[in-house]
């Protein structure tokens, strides 16, 4: 059962009455649960303190309703989870700007009572909203109902773009319980918010915007026909993918919204997860224009063959590319494959209902005809000649090659390559084995010759052994590293690579001098990487973003037309500019990337400084997994050549250097000999003066956490998870307090995280929170992103109050973490033990005394005096942020830092700091015309500037 919590400390409004006669009630309805309907198993699930059955009808024993008793002293936010088995879920809604309502009819013994209607997504209870609605009669059925469009006091407004499929009631809210009866019946949505019924899984779709996975023995495809009869698409515990492709699609974008996939999975083992993955070629080039990916999808452990889950997501993780824009002739793509297990899965296709498919927000057609499809990119007629390594000319770039190795030799030429030997490396004095990836192999000098004008590095099974353990594989890994490396530039190798599972070969390149900070801090670039039992497809990837493990990537899957595979030799390439990076494989463009960032240094940073290349071939590790009794040894890569190319046309900036945050007018940070900014001093009169920025800090609405693959409000990460000897936590929510089990304890503070992402706009603040532990212990928290540094608290068994006090000296999206592993001087503690937090609290504070004004005091004419335009208001300048983000003028992120920017300086407005809020302001129109509204019009960005400066007026 999901705990369903509300803030304690929202305002409990009673709703204006809204009565419609049930007998009248019937027009503009969708019926989505009647506790009577045939066919259909409902269940009901109470929770604090509410108890819930399906029973006959108090007036009308041939119809059967819902019971809810809210027994004595039954928590305010008592409620009901209803839906349909076994998953308990309603047919998916959505709703538009028209259509906001739903309605359900109650049975109350008291007029008065409000009732509570709650709509989520069942995967994401993030992405909820909540209404309220008020009987209007005792002992007898009415029907209310609930404009959403009207969220609850202290919840979330509806998002227009957000799809829902579950639904929670709840009676007297606000109250605890008295032991009162109710009954309801007949959730309905009103007029024409969108429904998706699994009754009707097997119609046509009229609006043309559903596409059907076909497959099973006919061929793999999307279609707006559902197939006739169920079959199953295994889900290679390789990871490699299932792809279902449909061209020649033309149609409108609807304006909003996302694409939604319903998916019918099952794992053949526990702990399974998948993902699946769209992409969009809207104009039929034979490019993808967007790709976007599900958070990953795990199975309940029912490992019987065909017992499918169905799965609701949208995609809306790892977007890369454009925005959604109408398709001409374009193709639609779908992959499925098992993201983490150790099985095989299963996916449903082919279902005349319950089928799986991808709702998208779009109305479409397909016409007759052909299209070049992206699947098949480029139809190419012939590899690049490998022994003619002239200067290519690609418009307007020079491109002049300036460094290669053909590889014409009988051994490797190392003025160019050197060897790198074993299984893993140094970080500091811990050693890192497996390569930080699980790897299996020894890397050693006698797996890598040259012959026959080809490099060649060979996987063989053979025993090896060093100081650090013993391997069954040896391997072989060579690199430009001290020798050549190169900042921009074309940079392409042609390469054979072997099948095989278990085989991990790459060509990719990193940092020269990790400029900024170690990985992934620094950047690393994948040029080309395959799982060896996938020969249909390689992958390419971007890692960036603050140091391990707060680290981010971009990645697209290129797959070869039919025919071609990974076991030919294939000419991968990548085309580096400064702010943007373009992949290749035999000619044809299969990704830009374009976005990225570190905390350490001003876009393009990382990518502007010198990186080297590497080719290896690993042998089992994460990304494709171990070898099996199918893997054949020995198995080669052969590399044909390697080339490095300028741009001579180009004038490009000098390699980058890391930012100094103490450049400009401000003064300098202190020097001290520990890293990050000058201590703040704790014993100044510091005063709170902005909101909490973190979200739920009293842990009465979390249920559940995210991970390193799926952010959601609350975080976690064990490396434990991928080490047997790291740091093991296990996280729960108990009476609204976050409870951590410590199981192992780790050998560094970070080994165990509990984090949440949080914008911050740059000042001084107090970190705050209540804590305690069964053992004495101490806790590190950091707000990493920033140099404010590492703060550690001394934590007892009475849960006490923490308080530190920081300095962000720019804004920025950064994480508040709690590390809860042994640091390097602490105590071995002996485990399990458990380890309580509540009331997490991040808040801007100022000085007592700074520049204490009365607002909107000064010499001059008040606002508006005389001929003037009348000065904007703060209000107006939250909407036209808002307006800007739901237009898709701005992202959703640059959205939260210009209204956070804007939201400080209203608070230091409105307690007389008009020093402060003008600075704040200032802060915000260098915003507008930064990065973060880089795609805005100059016309719309001008306005709000203006708006800006008239508002700074007027305080001043």
């Amino acid at each position: 059962m999901k705990l369903k919590g509300f803030s304690l400390f929202m305002v409990f409004l009673l709703m204006l009455p809204m009565y419609v006669n049930a007998n009248d009630y019937e027009t503009g309805a969708t019926n989505l649960v009647n506790f009577d309907e045939d066919g259909v198993s409902y269940v009901v699930d109470g929770f604090e303190g509410a108890n819930s059955e399906i029973v006959e009808d108090p007036t009308d024993s041939s119809n059967q309703v819902a019971q809810f008793n809210k027994m004595d002293e039954a928590a305010p936010w008592a409620g009901t989870t209803f839906g349909e088995e076994p998953d308990n879920t309603i047919p998916a809604v959505s709703f538009t700007e028209t259509d906001t309502k739903m309605s359900v009819r109650v049975y109350s013994p008291d007029e008065g009572i409000e009732v509570r209607l709650k709509v989520e997504q069942a995967d994401d209870p993030t992405r909820s909203v909540e209404t309220g609605a008020t009987t209007t009669t005792a002992d007898e059925w009415e029907t209310l109902e609930f404009d959403f469009s009207n969220e609850s006091e202290g919840t979330e407004p509806l998002n227009l773009d957000y799809t829902f499929n579950m639904a929670t009631i709840f009676f007297d809210f606000g109250n605890e319980g008295t032991g009162k009866t109710y009954y309801f019946d007949d959730l309905k949505v009103i007029g024409d918010g969108s429904t998706t019924d699994g009754d009707t899984d097997g119609d046509t779709n009229d609006n043309s915007n559903v596409f059907y996975l076909i497959g099973g023995d006919e061929s793999k495809a999307l279609s707006f026909e559902p197939g006739s009869s169920a079959e199953d698409d295994t889900l290679l515990e390789s990871g490699e993918k299932s792809t279902y492709v449909i061209d020649n699609v033309s149609g409108e974008y609807n304006g909003s919204g996302n694409t939604l996939a319903h998916l019918y999975l099952n794992g053949l083992d526990i702990a399974l997860d998948f993902v699946a993955k769209a992409s969009y070629d809207f104009n039929g080039d034979g490019n993808w224009d967007r790709t976007e990916e599900t958070t990953w999808l795990p199975t309940d452990g029912n490992t019987e063959s065909g017992a499918y889950e169905e799965f609701t997501q949208e995609f809306t993780q790892n977007v890369s590319g454009e925005e959604y824009s109408d398709f001409t002739n374009g193709t639609i793509q779908v992959e499925v494959s098992l993201a983490i297990g150790g099985s095989d899965g299963e996916l449903k296709v082919n279902a005349p209902e319950e089928a799986s498919r991808i709702e998208l927000p779009y109305t479409l057609s397909v016409e007759d005809g052909t299209s070049e499809d992206p699947s098949e990119p480029g139809d190419v007629d012939e590899t690049p000649d490998p022994t003619d390594p002239s200067d290519p000319v690609d418009g307007d770039r020079d491109w002049e090659l300036v460094w290669n190795d053909e590889f014409d030799g009988n051994e490797l030429d190392t003025t160019k390559w050197k060897y790198d030997i074993g299984n893993g490396f140094y970080s500091g004095d811990e050693w890192v084995g497996g390569w930080g990836n699980e790897e299996s192999q020894y890397y050693s000098e006698d797996n890598v010759k040259v012959e026959d004008g080809k490099l060649i590095i060979e996987a063989r099974e053979e025993a090896a052994s060093d100081e650090h353990g013993s391997y069954d594989y040896t391997s072989g890994k060579i690199l430009t590293d001290e020798l050549f490396s190169q900042a921009y530039g074309k940079f392409e190798a042609n390469i054979k690579l072997p099948e095989g599972q278990g085989f991990w070969p790459a060509f990719w390149m990193m940092p020269q001098d990790d400029v900024y900070g170690t990985w992934a801090a620094s950047g690393e670039i994948d040029i080309m990487e395959n799982r060896g039992a996938d020969t249909g497809s390689i992958g390419g990837a971007i890692h960036y973003g603050g140091e391990w493990p707060n680290n981010s990537y971009s990645a697209n899957d290129y797959h070869f037309p039919e025919g071609q595979s990974t076991t030919d030799f294939n000419v991968y390439g990548v085309e580096w500019e400064p702010g943007e990076i373009r992949y290749y494989v035999n000619g044809e463009l299969y990704q830009t990337l374009n976005e990225w960032n570190t905390p350490n240094g001003e876009y393009p940073a990382p990518f502007d400084q010198e990186f080297y290349m590497i080719l290896n071939l690993a042998v089992g590790g994460w990304y494709g997994g171990e070898p099996d009794e199918t893997t054949s040894f020995p198995s080669q890569m052969e590399v044909d050549y390697v080339r490095v190319y300028e741009d001579m046309a180009a004038d490009y900036p000098e390699p980058g250097e890391p930012t100094d945050p103490g450049d400009g007018d401000e003064e300098e940070p202190g020097d001290g000999d520990g890293d990050g900014n000058e201590p703040v001093d704790p014993s100044k009169d510091w005063q709170e003066v902005g909101d909490n920025l973190i979200e739920d800090g009293t842990f009465e609405t979390t249920t559940e956490f995210g991970d390193e693959n799926n952010s959601i409000v609350w975080n976690v990460f064990n490396f434990g998870d991928y080490e047997t000897w790291a740091g093991l936590a296990d996280f729960s929510i108990v009476n609204e307090e976050l409870k951590a089990t410590i199981e192992r304890v780790g050998q560094e503070w970070w080994h165990m995280q509990f984090m949440q992402d949080v914008t911050v706009p740059s000042g001084i603040y107090k970190i705050a929170f209540d804590m305690r532990s069964d053992l004495d212990r101490n806790v590190n928290v950091e707000l990493t992103g920033t140099d404010s540094g590492i703060n550690e608290f001394e934590v007892g068994s009475t849960m006490e109050t923490y308080e530190a006090y920081i300095e962000v000296e720019s804004d920025g999206d950064y994480n508040l973490m709690f590390g809860l592993g042994k640091g390097e001087d602490d105590p071995e503690l002996a485990v399990p033990y458990d380890l309580y937090l509540d009331n997490v609290r991040l808040v801007e504070v100022v000085e007592g005394d700074e520049n204490e004004e009365e607002p909107g005091d000064g010499d001059g004419e008040e606002p508006g005096d005389g001929d003037e335009e009348e000065p904007v208001s703060v209000e107006e300048l939250y909407q036209a942020i808002e307006d800007l983000e739901e237009n898709g003028e701005i992202k959703k992120s640059a959205s939260k830092q210009l209204t956070n920017t804007l939201k400080t300086a209203d608070k230091h407005y409105q307690a007389g700091r008009q020093k402060q809020a003008t600075k704040h302001l200032e802060k915000f129109i260098s915003k507008v015309d930064g990065k973060q509204m880089k795609s805005a019009a100059e016309e719309v960005k001008n306005d709000m500037k203006h708006s800006a400066e008239q508002l700074m007026e007027k305080w001043s």
